[in-house]
């Protein structure tokens, strides 16, 4: 091969990356908050300002993700 196609590759699997990193990052900072609801609803922790968000139909003392502001940055730099 010649210089330039590794050039080209190399070029590609970086913009991969990037890619694929951005996205777990994204899927982190989304997904990670309800993970983190869990420690809430068994009792594990509690946040001193807390948010929630209810889901369709369900009873508003059972709020389906309890979690704190910073978790979705947390769990973004864990899927980086």
């Amino acid at each position: 091969k010649s210089t330039d196609d590794n050039d080209d590759t190399k070029e590609e699997d970086s913009k991969r990356a990037v890619s694929f990193s951005v996205i777990m990052s994204l899927c982190g900072a989304a997904l990670g908050p309800f993970l983190d609801s869990y420690h809430s609803v068994f009792g594990v922790l509690q946040y001193k300002y807390p948010i929630t968000f209810q889901l369709w139909g369900i009873d508003e003392s059972h709020p389906a993700l309890t979690t704190a502001w910073w978790v979705p940055e947390l769990f973004g730099l864990a899927g980086f």
